[in-house]
């Protein structure tokens, strides 16, 4: 039996823990920053599919705690992991959300492993991260449209008539 490598990649996110469970467990929004297609069913012994181009992978939720961790293990035909576990965590933090992913990988897989898991975890963030509020701009001192400016022109007008008297 082959040495196994523990992978484990965090990046923080400006989202709710809910909106990024949902990026991790929802068959749509996997296909958005993960993988070319998804089939999802998230539940405790539901399936999940992840594929790229010809390359599936078949799992199963082994956990699920809402808007905190996603489990999966991963049917491995092609590995000899004893058991392929792929693990999500979900910290709310005061900048956001700690999006952890703990992986395991043979030690001839470990190098494009993280590099990958790297590159995915960017794609999370840049698909999910709120945006900056934009500033409203200051109102400008220009020309008051005539709507706004007539009450104050007829006031001008009037108290310019009375000094004149």
């Amino acid at each position: 039996m082959q040495q196994v490598v523990l992978i484990e990649k965090a990046i923080v996110i400006k989202a709710t823990p809910a909106k990024l469970f949902k990026a991790l467990t929802d068959a749509r929004e996997l296909t958005k920053w993960f993988c070319d297609r998804a089939e999802s069913d998230p539940r405790e012994g539901g399936r999940v599919v992840h594929a790229w181009g010809e390359h599936e992978g078949h799992g199963v939720y082994k956990r699920l705690v809402p808007n905190q961790e996603v489990a999966i293990e991963w049917e491995s035909h092609d590995h000899d992991l004893i058991e392929d576990l792929t693990i999500y965590r979900l910290e709310k933090t005061p900048q956001g959300t700690r999006v952890t992913v703990l992986d395991f990988a043979l030690p001839d897989e470990l190098e494009d492993l993280s590099k990958g898991w790297e590159f995915q975890l960017k794609q999370l963030k840049q698909l999910y991260q709120a945006k900056p509020a934009k500033k409203k701009a200051a109102p400008s001192k220009k020309a008051t449209p005539k709507r706004k400016a007539a009450p104050k022109a007829k006031a001008a007008k009037s108290l310019r008539k009375r000094v004149k008297k």
